[in-house]
């Protein structure tokens, strides 16, 4: 699970417990936003799949720099 205990405390582990996230495909709604861009940098470093929500590709790659390369981004609104 992610080290930081402000997001298990959020509900990272509230839901049935622990288990591995790397057994499915985890959603970063708000992706670009300042706690999606914490939660991207965590799952990459973990090396946990996932996609992230923005609403806007181009925003989300001038916010992220280098950080938004090899994420899946889905544009949402």
């Amino acid at each position: 699970l992610l080290r930081n205990p402000d997001l298990k405390r959020a509900g990272w582990a509230g839901l049935g417990g622990p288990r591995d996230l790397r057994d499915g495909t985890v959603l970063v709604a708000g992706g670009s936003g300042r706690a999606g861009r914490y939660v991207i940098e965590e799952l990459k470093s973990q090396g946990i799949p996932f996609r992230a929500t923005t609403r806007s590709l181009r925003e989300a790659r001038e916010r992220l720099g280098p950080a938004a390369d090899g994420v899946d981004w889905v544009e949402a609104d």
